[in-house]
């Protein structure tokens, strides 16, 4: 979908969101390809990861400071490969001026670490674009922010992505609160002489220190492995993770998995929810496949998606990619 200077869908059949920017273009994320110089990230996903992986030293990577952190943390400590491409920091909640375009960007919570809302405008016309967004995450406030600025705004299209209109699991959790709720349940069942292990993701930090959180007060501790430990004490450099087993105490301890050494089709006490249940039929598996980037899904998300066209009185309505262009939700 390309969106000219004067705001207006002048294509609706791509899978690819395009602004025209002056004589050049700024592609918005990757679902399958990367087709512009210029390419704005505001989530993680394994087609954006690989746009960033396959890229050519002419071109160019916006992304937002966690985003980068993260990313830059995860080579550094082995869990992705040495990346090459050029990334360049957008700063967020102050406008940034690209040659026709004035871009905000603003932090945003989708369930996993880093993920950005847009406000793009040209000229006197304003465009808003979240790929997902949740009120039943750890940032309520990030929502409520860039909602506030937006509401400031005349919004001529308002892009939500079309994940959003996925429907979760009835028997998932639905929330961050559901998920740690889900995770004590698992340390209460725990058998004083079964090996526990359990799946965890490094793409949201938060969420892994909350769930050591949650075993310490169980006076269990997670067993990590090393290359978690590490980028967990960058985010929370006070406290511990623990990478050895406890002689003393070894029915206190399950243990986190190491996925390479862990054999094709093994199961586990507890698999992150950002993890599809079929990850062990991969082989050679790696942090940037596709299987690493579950959302959590709620059944309040249209009603959400819904509510934020009711609140913004946008021209069109947009899910993206494009299934149908709407002047609402009904």
């Amino acid at each position: 979908m390309l969106i000219d200077e004067t705001g207006n869908l002048t294509k609706k059949n791509t899978d690819e969101l395009i602004f025209k920017d002056g004589a050049d273009f700024l592609q918005v994320d990757v679902r399958k390809k990367k087709i512009c110089r210029q390419c704005l990230l505001t989530y993680f996903s394994s087609a954006n990861l690989r746009a960033l992986y396959q890229a050519s030293p002419c071109e160019i990577f916006y992304v937002g400071f966690d985003f980068f952190v993260l990313l830059q943390k995860m080579q550094r400590f082995g869990l992705i490969p040495q990346l090459n491409a050029k990334l360049k920091i957008i700063p967020e909640g102050y406008p940034q001026q690209f040659k026709k375009l004035q871009i905000s960007v603003y932090k945003n919570d989708d369930t996993i670490y880093g993920s950005l809302s847009l406000i793009i405008k040209h000229k006197k016309t304003n465009t808003l674009y979240c790929n997902f967004f949740t009120q039943n995450g750890m940032h309520k406030k990030r929502v409520k922010n860039w909602k506030k600025a937006a509401k400031q705004l005349p919004i001529a299209n308002l892009i939500i992505g079309s994940e959003m209109l996925i429907s979760p699991s009835a028997q998932l959790p639905a929330s961050e609160v559901g998920l740690q709720k889900h995770f004590r349940k698992v340390l209460e069942r725990l058998q004083p002489d079964q090996m526990t292990k359990i799946v965890l993701s490094p793409w949201n930090p938060e969420r892994l220190y909350h769930f050591n959180e949650i075993a310490n007060g169980y006076d269990i501790t997670i067993i990590w492995q090393p290359s978690f430990s590490h980028l967990l004490h960058y985010f929370y450099p006070h406290e511990t993770f623990t990478t050895t087993k406890i002689k003393k105490r070894p029915e206190k301890m399950i243990f986190q998995a190491d996925l390479a050494k862990s054999k094709k089709g093994q199961t586990f006490s507890y698999t992150d929810q950002a993890l599809q249940n079929n990850l062990m039929l991969w082989k050679n598996y790696s942090w940037t496949d596709k299987n690493n980037f579950n959302r959590l899904g709620s059944p309040e998300n249209k009603e959400l998606c819904r509510r934020l066209k009711l609140e913004l009185q946008p021209q069109r309505f947009i899910f993206f990619p494009v299934k149908n262009v709407s002047e609402g939700i009904d």
